[in-house]
């Protein structure tokens, strides 16, 4: 089966490694690196590089933390520059086992829940449960969760399943 594919790793700046960091911490990892169609192990390889600068830097845990905040409270997440179209198809390419699973995920992820959608909402605790989308507003959704109750929710924290 062939040799191992060498894929060069992304050149991240301050900025965007922070927008990404402030995703994974707002979102968790998994839906961030989906989001920003990287595989988890180039994020690892990214965080690596980035690790003897930040650790230095006293200012870097709450730019984090603001960027997370910005997100949970429904903020756009940022879009991050370096990281080119041909990356961004790369990792598509490295999460799918085949192109039909590809654009099923990238239309799952692009596409927004509409009404009637079965949903994940991120909670405050930091799990996700499950729900239905009864209205669609500008940036949320009212969600009815398994339990009955209706609750809105900012756009960022509803995914699908």
């Amino acid at each position: 089966m062939g040799g191992v594919q060498q894929t060069s790793l992304p050149q991240i700046n301050f900025d965007d490694y922070v927008a990404m960091c402030g995703a994974a911490k707002a979102w968790g990892v998994e839906r961030m690196c989906g989001y920003y169609r990287v595989e988890p192990n180039t994020w690892a390889a990214i965080q690596n590089a980035w690790h003897a600068t930040t650790s230095q830097n006293a200012h870097f845990p709450a730019m984090i933390d603001q960027e997370a905040a910005r997100l949970q409270m429904g903020g756009q997440p940022r879009v991050v520059s370096s990281l080119t179209v041909q990356q961004f198809e790369r990792g598509a390419a490295e999460v799918g086992n085949a192109l039909g699973n590809f654009f099923g995920s990238v239309a799952k992820a692009v596409a927004p829940p509409g009404v009637g959608a079965h949903v994940l909402v991120q909670w405050s605790d930091g799990q996700r449960y499950p729900g239905t989308v009864a209205q669609v507003a500008q940036g949320q959704y009212l969600v009815t969760m398994s339990n009955g109750q209706q609750h809105w929710v900012a756009a960022a924290l509803v995914t699908l399943p």
